[in-house]
């Protein structure tokens, strides 16, 4: 890798420098500057927004055992996606990552198979789950996952609610836990199940019956329970995949009440409503599923008004017989979405409503990596930090199509959409790993992040 500076629109966390230069030495980042560097190639982007390589908080790699991406294909898929680093879900086939050898065995794979850099999540098993806390944060888990849930009582129990608060409580004694995120799938299972048992029969029906069988309510009063049992303690509470847009607001009062809470929701959410349940039926079912479409605009407005922390894509992929099945009920549940974050972002967000590039920048890449204390390293265009660029051309237009995907999921939500920009480059550590049209990062560069305390 040669030293060299990339001529653009540069997205900085100061703001936006016009026609400026960004240099890279190695795999760092060396200089940010209005004046053209003496002596290096230019990469000339002129036009084209130059921003920090896109952080996803929530991917899951491993959740399938029919097929399962993989370390290689799902960092391909975040390459082509200009997405830099993934932080990886826990729920793995067939043994979830419970402790430290199995967390410390991800790495070694991750780092054999990988293309870009990986940050790796925890969890716990259902009963005794806090005496594992210690192991897993030492061994680099960035945050936990647990769920209120129960999708599988060895991979995705649900966890009791004395066992949460003695989760933690034992993160609380640690001397960096305060700083780990615990993330809840958070949906009310006795109200969920009571619906799914009503409505299974009628589920080679119209889809949008799983919507129906997963009210926002079921979000909500779960929600407000993990408050409570974060209140007064010292402790990093975050839901993940927030649906319902008036919560944000909730998390807002409680933050000024003193709990330390955090959220995020997902592009899907942003882009679609539940009506593609009716369309594709079990191709758009995931968890929370999809809403309304008056809810899909009040997370724009909240989003749009400051209250969502971040975006992620939840990426689940699954083979198309696993979500091709005639009842709604018996399809797995979750979407491919790596390769689409950023651009859908970017068209419905920047160019369409008018979101701020700044902005853009916190919500796919500063802010998930100070979450997951990623930052410095990770998450932004500084002097020092990992040279890790996602390269957009807003003056182009692409059509998002399955089948150029490197997903194993075979299918796209948004087959035929149009979108205003592209991505033309994708760097990691000065390493470019997407040309505009093909991964070209080898399989064996990625690296384990662990999280950096301060």
């Amino acid at each position: 890798m040669a030293d060299y500076a990339i001529r653009g629109e540069i997205v900085t966390e100061a703001g936006v420098l016009h026609d400026a230069y960004l240099t890279v030495r190695g795999e760092k980042i060396s200089g940010i500057s209005s004046d053209a560097p003496d002596g290096l190639e230019v990469m000339d982007s002129s036009g084209c927004y130059v921003l920090p390589g896109g952080v996803d908080a929530h991917v899951h790699s491993n959740s399938s055992l029919v097929n399962p991406e993989g370390w290689t294909r799902i960092t391909q898929c975040a390459a082509a996606g200009g997405v830099t680093t993934i932080t990886d879900m826990p729920y793995d086939s067939p043994v979830p990552t419970t402790t430290a050898a199995r967390l410390l065995a991800k790495v070694a794979a991750l780092e054999r198979e990988g293309v870009v850099d990986v940050a790796l999540y925890g969890t716990v098993q259902k009963f005794g789950g806090a005496a594992q806390v210690a192991g897993l944060v030492n061994a680099g888990a960035c945050a936990l996952k647990l769920s209120t849930y129960e999708t599988d009582p060895e991979r995705f129990p649900k966890i009791t609610d004395l066992e949460i608060t003695r989760i933690f409580d034992a993160l609380a004694e640690l001397p960096n836990g305060r700083n780990v995120p615990v993330a809840f799938h958070a949906e009310n299972m006795e109200l969920v199940d009571a619906l799914v048992a009503e409505l299974r029969p009628l589920g080679e029906g119209d889809g949008i019956l799983h919507a129906q069988s997963r009210p926002e309510l079921s979000e909500i009063t779960d929600v407000y329970k993990l408050l409570e049992l974060a209140r007064g303690r010292d402790v990093h509470l975050h839901i993940a995949h927030l649906t319902v847009p008036h919560i944000f607001e909730v998390l807002e009062a409680a933050r000024a009440d003193g709990i330390h809470v955090t959220a995020e929701t997902c592009i899907h959410y942003l882009m679609l409503t539940e009506s593609e349940l009716t369309r594709q039926r079990g191709f758009a079912k995931c968890n929370p599923p999809l809403r309304s479409s008056q809810t899909r605009e009040g997370l724009w407005q909240q989003l749009l008004e400051g209250r969502i922390e971040f975006v992620t894509t939840d990426h689940a992929p699954w083979s198309p017989e696993l979500k091709n099945r005639p009842n709604i009920f018996d399809n797995k549940s979750g979407l491919p979405g790596l390769e689409t974050l950023l651009p859908l972002l970017m068209s419905a967000g920047v160019l369409e409503r008018g979101l701020s590039l700044e902005r853009f920048a916190l919500l796919t890449a500063t802010n998930p990596a100070k979450w997951a204390n990623l930052y410095p390293q990770k998450g932004a265009l500084r002097v020092g930090a990992d040279a890790d660029v996602v390269i957009f051309d807003p003056r182009v237009s692409h059509t998002i199509k399955a089948s150029d995907s490197y997903s194993i999921a075979q299918h796209s939500v948004y087959e035929g959409l149009e979108l205003r920009g592209k991505i033309v480059r994708t760097i990691a550590r000065g390493e470019t790993v997407f040309d505009g049209s093909s991964v070209v990062g080898q399989a064996g560069r990625a690296r384990f992040v662990r999280p950096q305390f301060t």
